[in-house]
């Protein structure tokens, strides 16, 4: 018997897992976000102002969809309250639009969201990955955990992608390209060479900065 559901934020992306889960029929009982959300998609959901609510219960109270949007140079807070939620026995539900595409031979690991279009071929997907809005991932791709996929990106086959990497909107990685730990390729790139951890690459052919690896 499923468990019924709390989301995590009250902000855009969670608007969008919000709707994929009734889509599902996904039993929703909360949602936790610090401000009050004033979008009527959410009368009669009880609302929590602080993650601290779900000490109060067991992880086998409920389970958790992360409701968390992921942008570029920002602390990385979706992976943060994941990993907090995963240390206190908490488990995530793995989200897929009924209008997304996904291949029987995919393997998604706990906490993939999959949205509207998107079309996922023969591929891993890691944790608490977000594959977004009409993105598509190809054959033999390797998803490492906590990577965005934005809107309208293609990775094509044979890809890897390592952990926390952000693609941004309508960006494209070539075949068999390796992107290093939490780079960012930047919206509408398109990716010819391999790109090393904490990179960033700028629209156009792949003009690359290195940076700095940043914490929570």
């Amino acid at each position: 018997m499923n468990k019924p559901v709390v989301i995590i934020g009250a902000g855009g992306h969670a608007k969008v897992v919000f709707e994929i889960a009734c889509a599902r029929n996904v039993e929703l009982i909360a949602l936790i976000d610090p401000q009050i959300s004033i979008a009527p998609m959410f009368d009669g959901i009880e609302h929590w102002l602080s993650d601290t609510e779900i000490s109060k219960y067991s992880s086998n109270d409920f389970e958790l969809v992360n409701g968390l949007g992921s942008l570029p140079g920002q602390p990385r807070r979706r992976e943060h309250v994941f990993c907090v939620a995963k240390n206190s026995g908490f488990k995530f539900i793995t989200l897929i639009s009924p209008q997304a595409f996904v291949s029987q031979y995919a393997q998604l690991d706990e906490g993939v969201q999959v949205v509207t279009g998107a079309v996922i071929h023969s591929a891993q997907i890691g944790a608490n990955t977000l594959i977004n809005s009409a993105a598509v991932v190809e054959h033999d791709v390797v998803i490492d955990k906590h990577c965005h996929v934005a809107p309208n990106a293609t990775l094509c086959g044979g890809v890897t992608l390592a952990e926390g990497v952000h693609v941004g909107a309508g960006a494209v990685i070539l075949q068999n390209i390796r992107i290093g730990k939490h780079a960012v390729v930047g919206a509408g790139a398109i990716v010819t060479q391999d790109i090393p951890a904490y990179a960033t690459v700028f629209p156009g052919r792949a003009t690359i900065r290195l940076g700095a690896k940043n914490e929570f």
